[in-house]
């Protein structure tokens, strides 16, 4: 039997593989707070200590009424979003469980869980200085300081008139319609605080315990948590359909930016002054992102951070501004950097378009080019391609997992997670069929045509029409 705990463990580990973006166990021995998703986003521990997890396993982050956890990033995405995490508390103070809208001395724009009177509230803020005004101001009925661990869900889509929604312990105990969309510009503008407000004369620190916190870029709801698992038992033997694969076809997939250096699909950025800023050479304009002209040797990376997709790709073309050596590596999810190609070649120009190809088959969500210039004092690109491999078109496929009663384990590891590509059926017009003459399969006396070619009927749900001819 699969205990409740491991289940639940699972279940967030099949959303998480489908939809995360970071996922902050807190099961770090010391030291700060790291995404199991692998981003370079730390959560820095200031008063807080470490104490059993919610699951009576690994560690949990312990307030005391004046420790905070500070991030490097807003830890929020831009649209479609699902927060989770767990918190138990005693307090009837008014605290914040987190917020990523204000700096020390005002506020900005973002969002804010926190708990008045044991109540939990979830807001998001959309004006900035000394008011506050929201596009939302969810608010529970009930009270939640019993010092027992909940699971709190907020989602929201980021779109005016569309609900947002706080659920505790799977369950719905608010919602609201928004009065404003969210725009890449406003959606959070601050880096994330738990334990309490950055405001330094509006703290309202927590005391009790948080962890599991998961950021995913979907809208979910409870149901996209739980496991359903399923075989089809066939002549004595348990079966999945694998789904069929669609081919992907070898394109650029860098979308085009558009007087942004981040948008809701990437994120790029250089590590040097730029004179031009790093969108231009993904704008389709033709202008470089070049450095500031100086002396000297000159160098640059430009990344590429993808936020939606996750591809393997084969081929880099680049469009050169006074470049004579590059490096093009994928960066895995752990921050471990990959070189996929590299040139020391590159003809020396303020305009070269060259195509790099390599065997590659893992994916990356996030590349970094590095780019030597000599003694050039101004380098850059002018256009960026990062081709995806080609990968040919792969039909559904029946597959034996057993030929006995599957264990539980075997259906969580290998069962099918939903029957519906069973259901997937499509019209199919068969090509005519030549008709012969058959005598020899002819009883006596008969006289006609049959079929050359025996149909197989097996292959089809539903035989919608046949026709026939007398000829």
């Amino acid at each position: 039997m699969i205990n409740n705990i491991l289940l639940e463990n699972i279940k967030t580990q099949i959303a998480m593989d489908k939809y995360g973006l970071y996922w902050y166990q807190f099961n770090e021995v010391s030291g700060n707070a790291t995404d199991s998703k692998g981003s370079p986003y730390i959560g820095t521990l200031s008063n807080a200590t470490r104490v059993t997890g919610w699951n009576g396993e690994g560690n949990a982050i312990d307030f005391n009424g004046s420790s905070l956890v500070t991030f490097n990033n807003s830890l929020m995405t831009y649209g479609e979003k699902t927060i989770v995490l767990r918190f138990k508390t005693s307090s009837l103070n008014n605290m914040y469980i987190f917020e990523n809208y204000a700096t020390n001395t005002v506020n900005q724009t973002g969002y804010n869980l926190g708990i008045k009177e044991g109540k939990l509230l979830m807001r998001r803020f959309t004006s900035t200085g000394a008011g506050a005004t929201y596009a939302f101001d969810i608010r529970s009925t009930e009270t939640y300081n019993d010092n027992q661990w909940h699971k709190v869900m907020f989602t929201w889509n980021g779109n005016i008139n569309q609900e947002a929604k706080l659920y505790v312990d799977d369950m719905l105990v608010g919602s609201q319609k928004s009065t404003a969309n969210e725009t890449s510009v406003n959606f959070a503008t601050q880096n994330l605080v738990m334990g309490g407000c950055k405001l330094t004369t509006y703290r309202q620190y927590f005391t009790g315990q948080i962890d599991d916190f998961q950021v995913y870029n979907k809208v979910l709801t409870p149901s996209d948590f739980t496991i359903d698992k399923t075989f089809i038992l066939h002549d004595g033997e348990y079966k999945k359909l694998n789904p069929k694969k669609p081919a992907k076809e070898s394109i650029n997939i860098l979308p085009k930016m558009v007087d942004t250096n981040e948008n809701d699909l990437m994120k790029v950025y250089t590590n040097r002054t730029m004179y031009n800023p790093t969108y231009v050479a993904f704008d389709d304009s033709n202008r470089e992102a070049r450095t500031v002209n100086r002396s000297g040797t000159t160098s640059i990376i430009f990344t590429m951070e993808l936020k939606k997709i996750k591809p393997i790709i084969d081929s880099i073309i680049l469009n050169f501004y006074y470049v004579r050596d590059i490096i093009f590596y994928g960066v895995r999810d752990n921050g471990e950097s990959v070189e996929l190609c590299s040139s020391d070649s590159i003809t020396f120009s303020n305009s070269f378009i060259k195509e790099f190809k390599f065997n590659n088959t893992e994916a990356f969500s996030k590349y970094e080019i590095h780019l030597n210039g000599g003694e050039s004092g101004e380098i850059g690109l002018k256009s960026v391609k990062l081709i995806q491999k080609y990968e040919p078109y792969i039909p559904a496929y029946w597959s034996t997992i057993s030929n006995t009663i599957p264990t539980s384990t075997l259906f969580l590891e290998k069962g099918m997670n939903t029957i519906s590509p069973l259901l997937d059926r499509e019209v199919a017009e068969l090509e005519p069929l030549q008709m012969v003459q058959r005598n020899d399969v002819l009883e006596n006396d008969e006289i006609g045509k049959v079929f050359s070619k025996q149909i197989d009927l097996k292959k089809y749900f539903d035989i919608r029409s046949i026709r026939t001819e007398v000829r």
